[in-house]
């Protein structure tokens, strides 16, 4: 059986009688005492029975209403708030965040790698610490694209 502080919140709840906060206080015995609910369905029947034979007014129940109270809850739309808050921060987050580093390559006219003693060789890519010659074409780096329009020779090496 509620307490009788409880019996009292109820009672004034079918006045609208209840601040802020002896509706959360109801509310929480409410959600947590199965038999607080029950008695609230109790007294619920008796003011509509009361109401009723005192010629007053009833209210009708609207199930259409009361879903659509439900639906755009507080609750309800914080979550939903905070659910579209992150799937923008993760969209963000995919579309301003860089990729892995990309290999250096080369597109362009003839490319040749040297060696120690000056011997050249045909290259299909470029790679960290070997010595290139290039006739005209662009470098692709992971950061930057340099365009060689004359014979060039160069190396690449880690940033220091």
């Amino acid at each position: 059986m509620p307490s009788e502080r409880l019996e009292n919140l109820m009672r004034r709840h079918f006045d609208a009688d209840l601040s802020a906060e002896e509706t959360r206080e109801l509310d929480a015995a409410l959600s947590r005492d199965p038999e607080t609910a029950r008695r609230l369905m109790e007294l619920a029947d008796e003011h509509l029975a009361l109401s009723a034979a005192l010629g007053r007014p009833v209210p009708a129940f609207d199930p259409a209403a009361a879903s659509r109270r439900a639906f755009f809850s507080a609750p309800r739309v914080a979550a939903v708030a905070a659910a579209a808050a992150v799937v923008l921060a993760l969209a963000l987050w995919h579309v301003f965040t860089p990729g892995p580093p990309r290999a250096p390559s080369y597109d362009g006219e003839s490319l040749f790698a040297l060696s120690a003693g000056g011997a050249l060789a045909p290259a299909t890519s470029v790679a960290l610490g070997t010595r290139y010659l290039a006739r005209a074409g662009v470098l692709h780096l992971s950061s930057a694209e340099i365009a060689i329009k004359a014979p060039t020779v160069f190396s690449l090496s880690e940033a220091a």
